[in-house]
């Protein structure tokens, strides 16, 4: 994608990250949209992307590192006051116990 436009360019990576596929470029993709979601202080784009990676990765995994991500999810959507991500992160958070 040749914008440069930082909030285009990271709900880009959000989209192709969901696509069905080699596991490395969903990584790379949402690693991308993280950090540009990040820079451009995008609050609900980071919500977005925490849960969806919580749930693409650690759906149905119970560990230690599937609850740091369900943790990590619910927090910043309490911290950002986002009721509706709040409630997804919580969701996953309770499904790892």
């Amino acid at each position: 994608m040749s914008t440069k436009n930082y909030l285009m360019k990271a709900a880009y990576m959000a989209v192709k990250a969901t696509e069905r596929g080699e596991l490395v470029k969903t990584k790379n993709y949402l690693s991308l949209a993280l950090q540009l979601a990040t820079q451009t202080t995008n609050q609900q784009l980071t919500f977005i992307l925490l849960s969806f990676m919580c749930h693409r990765f650690f759906s149905g995994v119970v560990s230690e590192q599937a609850e740091k991500s369900a943790r990590a999810a619910l927090q910043n959507a309490t911290r950002g006051r986002d009721s509706l991500w709040s409630l997804m992160g919580g969701e996953m958070f309770a499904g790892k116990f």
